[in-house]
């Protein structure tokens, strides 16, 4: 995958109010819906696909902060400030410095912090991915609405 260093364009005021406006709020409520429904994962037609918007949701949060899992250990959490690319010359990806907010470091998380989050990140790229049957990654439900606790909190701390 090509990255850039940078957007194409930087937003304009309004742009960056319409962001927060219009793209966040409705992924907010996505992270609270996973932690306010009971986990039912065999007995509610509802939980499954609650469950695996969050785990896209954290991932795209997780990369918005400017995070990632380290490739070579997707055990572990990384600094990511880099933009998606198709071409290697544009990208509208946002990023929370975008919105003229500070990266989260990885140095301020702790270190369950951090494998909660890269937990949550590998999980949200199998959400994604191509359909898989027996990975050797599982999904751990528990940390993922953990953080989607962590993420919510992280939101607030910067964006609100």
């Amino acid at each position: 995958m090509p990255y850039i260093d940078k957007r194409t364009y930087a937003l304009e005021v309004y742009e960056i109010e319409e962001f927060i406006l219009d793209h966040i709020p409705y992924r907010i409520k996505v992270l609270k819906n996973v932690i306010s429904y009971p986990i039912k994962m065999n007995t509610d037609d509802l939980w499954p696909s609650i469950y695996e918007s969050a785990q896209i949701v954290c991932r795209m949060f997780i990369q918005f902060f400017g995070l990632r899992t380290d490739p070579k250990d997707r055990t572990k959490l990384k600094h990511s400030h880099n933009y998606y690319s198709v071409d290697g010359k544009t990208s509208f990806e946002v990023k929370v410095i975008d919105l003229k907010f500070e990266f989260v470091r990885v140095e301020e998380l702790t270190i369950e912090e951090q494998n909660v989050l890269a937990h949550a990140y590998e999980a949200g790229s199998k959400a994604t991915a191509h359909l898989t049957y027996k990975s050797s990654f599982q999904t751990d439900h528990a940390k993922v609405i953990e953080a989607a606790v962590l993420i919510l909190r992280m939101i607030e701390s910067r964006l609100i």
